[in-house]
C-alpha cells in the first residue's frame, strides 16, 4: 500500500526547496592548506576553516570565484584581507 504525501511533508518540500535556491557557496583557502567549498544561508564576512578553526575573511576585492559548483565568494586568511 503505498501512503499518500501529507499536506505537512509537502510544505517542508517547498520550503526546503525555496531554501535550497538561496543559499551562497564560499570558496575556502585557509593558511593551514584547507581548500574547499562551503554552503551558507547568507553572505558572511568570515568564517571558520572547518579543518583548523582559524578565521578566514570574505575578500571583496576579488569577488566572486568560478568553482565547481558555480560562483562562489572567495574566502581567505593567506593574506591581509581589507575589512
Amino acid at each position: 500500500m503505498i501512503q499518500q504525501p501529507t499536506a505537512a511533508s509537502k510544505v517542508n518540500e517547498q520550503l526546503a526547496e525555496a531554501y535550497n535556491q538561496h543559499k551562497i557557496l564560499i570558496q575556502v583557502e585557509c593558511k593551514c592548506g584547507a581548500s574547499y567549498i562551503e554552503e551558507s544561508a547568507y553572505k558572511r564576512n568570515k568564517w571558520g576553516c572547518k579543518e583548523c578553526g582559524e578565521i578566514v575573511f570574505l575578500d571583496s576585492k576579488k569577488g566572486m570565484v568560478d568553482t565547481v559548483k558555480g560562483k562562489a565568494w572567495y574566502m581567505t586568511n593567506r593574506y591581509f584581507v581589507e575589512r
